[in-house]
């Protein structure tokens, strides 16, 4: 979509606007895809106006990828990314085809999150511990397969689970496989590793072992604790070689 200005567009100051017309504007003119803002700012452009949070929230359905700290972890508690601006819905007469969805955003994110079993789908962890599904504070993102600047979708079909970290390194463009160079590395896997992989895809995840669970929430500890558990791991370790020794 060409968002330059072949046409005229609105004052996004002029109150005879929708107010979620208005913010759409505001975005364009003041704000500008690739950039972020805050709802302080947001408020201050709309002084006095009841539920401008939700006139942004709406402009989504028309195709507005604006992102949050729920979705990218980097932005602060009140702070907002333009990834990219939608349908230009103050165009008089325009007919709003807007693309039937399955779920709201808040439902497909959940969607997700439970097809994937609440872990990141690259390195395993984990947001939840043990059977009964204990809460671990472990940040976890959507990410998309085909990024949206590729022609991807927010269909579920191309939304991950990852981590911060893994969603991190994707985002700073880590080059992503090919058909032919995953199954190279299939092809040269163990008869007994590749009937693992074949029961990870079968489940469409892979799960943690408790030694990457481990891990994950060691590196979660204060040094000092970390400390304590390196040296009680360690004195495990030689005590258990000693007595294989004496054996």
């Amino acid at each position: 979509m060409d968002l330059e200005k072949s046409q005229e567009r609105p004052d996004w100051r002029n109150e005879k606007l929708g107010s979620r017309i208005r913010v759409a504007l505001w975005l364009l003119e003041v704000i500008g895809e690739g950039n972020t803002f805050t709802k302080e700012q947001l408020h201050d452009a709309f002084p006095g106006i009841a539920n401008i949070d939700r006139r942004l929230r709406e402009l989504r359905e028309d195709g507005w990828v604006i992102d949050s700290d729920r979705t990218l972890s980097h932005l602060g508690a009140s702070e907002m990314l333009l990834t990219r601006a939608g349908e230009p819905i103050w165009e008089p007469g325009r007919v709003q085809l807007r693309r039937f969805k399955r779920f709201s955003a808040p439902q497909l994110r959940q969607k997700v999150l439970e097809r994937d079993s609440y872990s990141c789908v690259h390195c395993g962890l984990s947001s939840v511990e043990g059977p009964t599904e204990a809460p671990v504070n472990v940040v976890l993102e959507l990410a998309h397969v085909v990024p949206l600047a590729a022609g991807g979708s927010d269909d579920l079909d191309n939304l991950i689970t990852l981590c911060a970290n893994c969603h991190r390194l994707l985002r700073s463009g880590v080059q992503l496989p090919d058909v032919d160079s995953v199954w190279h590395l299939v092809e040269g896997l163990s008869p007994q590793d590749q009937a693992r992989l074949l029961a990870w895809i079968a489940m469409d995840r892979k799960p943690p072992t408790q030694a990457e669970k481990a891990w994950s929430l060691y590196r979660r500890l204060r040094p000092e604790q970390r400390t304590s558990v390196a040296h009680r791991l360690g004195q495990a370790v030689l005590d258990r070689t000693d007595t294989d020794s004496s054996d």
